[in-house]
């Protein structure tokens, strides 16, 4: 569908109509025991389609695609106001991370448009996400700073992991940090395989794994392990590294 938005494009002048009719088109289709809408995918394009197009309204044309029932039309919709290139499409990322989404993906595409678009400006709004009550907007918040390779963003996640008391949510957090993939992240993480209680310290060498080709990290991960000389800290570096 997307790259027949991007054939469209080539039409010229007309394209932006038909954009603009096929980002509200809908076509339920019989399916047993009710229907489908089966257009969503169309009205992702489309979206894609006005924003490379520059089209004079695309942000008013978003902003209705982001309550579209459909979650691929919601997250095409977040996506495309994360390629606008202007500033103006963060207030409507913003409302839409703090309304919530019924998937939480979604929230997640919100805060990733935003580090893309205003990078430092929107690190402290997406780190207020670490505190959700909901485990995957939590998530999602921290892999969306991880992902920015902000070093302030690291610091708000180790800032993070050091008041959490969830298990689950520190071992996020482990991957979250370990994706920033900058000297400080790494060493945060070291750090915890040597000096943290055995659980921890496989979160850590689980989540240090990105960089499992890296001979130089993975020297760095084995002499840590080597400290420890625990063995089921052992263990969780032959799992995650090969040995």
């Amino acid at each position: 569908m997307r790259r027949q938005g991007r054939d469209l494009e080539r039409l010229g002048a007309a394209a932006d109509v038909v954009f603009v009719k096929g980002i509200h088109h809908v076509q339920m289709e019989p399916i047993w025991g009710g229907s489908v809408d089966t257009a969503a995918e169309l009205r992702a394009s489309c979206a894609f389609g006005l924003v490379r197009m520059g089209y004079r309204d695309v942000l008013s044309e978003l902003a209705v695609l982001l309550a579209d029932p459909e979650k691929v039309a919601r997250t095409a919709a977040v996506q495309a106001l994360g390629h606008c290139g202007s500033d103006a499409a963060l207030p409507l990322l913003k409302f839409k991370a703090l309304i919530g989404d019924k998937d939480a993906e979604v929230v997640g595409e919100c805060f990733t448009a935003m580090l893309k678009l205003a990078p430092q400006r929107s690190v402290d709004f997406v780190a207020g996400f670490l505190e959700s009550i909901d485990s995957d907007v939590r998530g999602a918040a921290a892999l969306a700073l991880g992902a920015s390779r902000l070093h302030s963003a690291f610091e708000r996640l180790r800032d993070q992991w050091q008041r959490s008391v969830h298990p689950d949510f520190r071992r996020v957090l482990c991957l979250a940090i370990a994706s920033a993939r900058f000297d400080a992240a790494v060493e945060f993480l070291l750090s915890m395989i040597v000096e943290q209680p055995p659980q921890t310290a496989a979160d850590a060498i689980a989540a240090l794994a990105l960089y499992r080709q890296d001979a130089a990290v993975k020297g760095q991960v084995s002499a840590a392990v080597a400290r420890r000389a625990d063995p089921a800290i052992s263990r969780a570096f032959r799992e995650e590294f090969g040995g």
